[in-house]
């Protein structure tokens, strides 16, 4: 397995993961055989403000549907599992405290963190929790416009919005998805902006 391939595709999913819901506070994938990694299956760890509040089932159903939607029938196999922590979680905010990682790779190493040790482990994704609201006007806007191109698409069925929204009732939903997801709400004249954009006004 080319696991190169795999995860670029796992970013693919955290991208579209992010757009539908909001930002990661961490991301890991974890290898299970950690002495035979080129064969070995992994675990993807997710953390993430927006996970804490979803019923377990539900947010299970929104990543494995994610997975399969970028993973071939002979990539998937290779995801032994999906596991939430808590994002207030000690181990959490002890990966959060040290490093900062925003869609690359780190590997790790025989560390341990917090008390937990580590023989190896992809680490793709690390925010402190404060970080994830700090989102400026521009991009604050560009969000809304990338949310309201998705929902009124015909990408993917998905639980927080459906797809094929239409142009309005989708640029209202990034909205409110910008203002709950990361605390930023848009003045008057950024929204007229975010219209522009997306093609609501001239």
């Amino acid at each position: 397995m080319d696991k190169d391939t795999l995860v670029k595709k796992i970013m693919l999913v955290i991208e579209e993961l992010e757009i539908m819901k909001g930002e990661f506070s961490l991301i890991m994938l974890i290898p299970t055989d950690p002495a035979n990694i080129i064969d070995s299956k992994l675990t993807l760890l997710i953390s993430a403000q927006w996970l804490n509040k979803m019923n377990q089932k539900d947010a299970y159903e929104l990543v494995v549907n994610c997975l399969r939607k970028y993973l071939n029938n002979a990539e998937f196999p290779y995801m032994a599992r999906v596991t939430f922590i808590n994002s207030s979680d000690k181990f959490v905010k002890a990966i959060n405290s040290i490093l900062k990682v925003k869609r690359s790779v780190v590997n790790l190493e025989n560390v341990n963190i917090s008390g937990v040790q580590t023989d190896r482990t992809y680490l793709l994704e690390s925010k402190k929790i404060d970080d994830l609201k700090m989102m400026s006007k521009e991009e604050a806007i560009s969000h809304v416009v990338s949310s309201t191109n998705y929902w009124k698409g015909d990408t993917i069925d998905n639980s927080y919005y459906p797809n094929n929204l239409g142009l309005e009732t989708a640029f209202r939903c990034a909205l409110e998805h910008v203002k709950n997801s990361h605390g930023a709400e848009l003045s008057e004249d950024d929204i007229k902006i975010a219209k522009r954009r997306v093609g609501l006004e001239h």
